[in-house]
């Protein structure tokens, strides 16, 4: 298992279909959302964070603290 650097959710490495590289570290996500999220804070242009970023971590943190384990709402298919 993996823990989604975006979300928090756990990922199977054997079933994730989402995935990147950086600085020889493998990053495995739960969606293309969180791929996505991802790969925009990598992004040497961005400098502060823009306020998508910001509501999807405040998104990610009210899931956690209300839902519990039950997967957050960019994970639901």
């Amino acid at each position: 298992m993996a823990k989604d650097p975006v979300c928090g959710m756990d990922v199977d490495l054997n079933t994730a279909q989402y995935s990147t590289h950086n600085h020889g570290h493998t990053y495995y996500f739960c969606s293309q959302a969180c791929k996505d999220t991802f790969l925009r804070r990598l992004s040497p242009r961005r400098g502060k964070k823009g306020i998508f970023s910001r509501f999807l971590e405040w998104v990610s943190r009210g899931n956690k603290e209300h839902y519990g384990d039950k997967p957050p709402s960019c994970c639901e298919h």
